[in-house]
């Protein structure tokens, strides 16, 4: 059999027939294409005293507008109080208070994100719910240096989004933290 430039062998014992370079080049461009899953993953944009703060949606139950909260008292300062839901009793945190990002007060744009890791859950109160967005996992990027504080177990990361950063709330951190300050 008369070898051209076109064709070549995979191996000697696959002698029967040769196979085109191009076929080759177009099988690993579908499976690159059809096989290779970009990780992504999608975040509730939220906003607190104008700077942007991410939760992860899995961590998410649900947002409600802010009810009438019945004040604990003895409670921490970052805790607004509690509210009923569908017949629980969730705990209400001033996310602003927690972060020492000031003192919070509610408006028509405040939401409450009812919020859980594992088997706790409580609600954080924002300034306003942005959007929710979808990025690739690499696009996060680690804690900055310059916000390394008391909080910095608070965070998870940092994405940049429509020229702006974004931290990532670490929840299952605030959550645990806010458990064991009550104990």
């Amino acid at each position: 059999m008369k070898k051209d430039e076109s064709s070549f062998r995979i191996a000697p014992e696959l002698d029967d027939e040769p196979i085109e370079k191009m076929d080759i080049l177009r099988q690993l461009k579908a499976s690159n294409s059809s096989g290779i899953e970009e990780k992504r993953i999608r975040i509730v944009v939220v906003v607190l005293d104008k700077a942007l703060f991410g939760i992860r949606v899995f961590s998410v139950r649900e947002i409600l507008k802010v009810p009438k909260m019945t004040w604990l008292p003895c409670a921490p300062d970052y805790v607004a109080g509690v509210i009923a839901i569908r017949g629980e009793v969730q705990a209400i945190i001033n996310l602003k208070r927690l972060l020492h990002a000031g003192i919070g007060h509610l408006t028509a744009h405040s939401r409450i994100i009812l919020v859980e890791s594992g088997e706790l859950t409580a609600g954080l109160i924002v300034d306003e719910m942005l959007d929710i967005i979808e990025l690739p996992e690499q696009a996060v990027l680690p804690v900055l240096e310059s916000s390394r504080l008391t909080t910095e177990t608070f965070f998870d990361g940092n994405v940049n989004w429509n020229g702006r950063v974004i931290s990532l709330l670490n929840i299952e951190a605030i959550l645990q933290g806010v458990v064991v300050d009550q104990v």
